[in-house]
């Protein structure tokens, strides 16, 4: 199988993992409240990361400082998230999340042509007509909140670049905090 085809799937199936996981956050936040939610799924992922970090070593100061910078900010954008899907659609939180490689290059401050704009236009309007079910009407609270996480997930996409750039982090050492 050629490279590009093997990119490709593997992009496929990080796009229907992701898309999902929206579904069984909705699932899981109709049966339980929010925080409990959160707190099971990165319980979870915290057990596993200090399994991670005692098999491949321990954390640099900068590992722990960054990453508790990285992490809070992530943090925020995991509350804002669940809870903005607690109270709108599956589909709705993930297509208002895509905004977020909308405003990643906005956030980020680079000289971006004026035909960015112009798309970037045109995919907010699809994704507020596509959101808006069978008319126009108001965002609701979930909506907005996943627009939040959007920007805040944005602002830390150019964080994460910022922070790494020209430092000795290592990636899941970094994940981990």
């Amino acid at each position: 199988m050629p490279t590009t085809r093997r990119i490709d799937l593997v992009l496929l199936a990080v796009a229907v993992v992701w898309g999902s996981s929206y579904l069984t956050a909705k699932t899981a936040t109709d049966a339980l409240p929010v925080p409990t939610v959160l707190f099971v799924r990165y319980g979870v992922a915290a057990v596993a990361c200090a399994a991670v970090l005692r098999r491949f070593g321990g954390l640099t100061r900068d590992e722990k400082a960054y990453g508790c910078l990285l992490g809070l900010t992530q943090a925020a954008v995991l509350v804002l998230e669940t809870y903005g899907v607690a109270h709108t659609s599956a589909g709705n939180a993930g297509l208002i999340i895509s905004l977020t490689l909308v405003l990643t290059p906005v956030l980020d401050r680079v000289a971006l042509p004026g035909r960015f704009f112009l798309a970037a236009g045109v995919c907010m309007a699809g994704v507020g007509l596509l959101v808006s079910g069978n008319g126009l009407r108001a965002p609701g609270t979930g909506d907005l909140l996943m627009l939040a996480a959007a920007v805040v997930r944005a602002g830390h996409v150019v964080l994460v670049g910022r922070v790494t750039a020209g430092r000795a982090l290592r990636p899941l050492q970094l994940t981990a905090v």
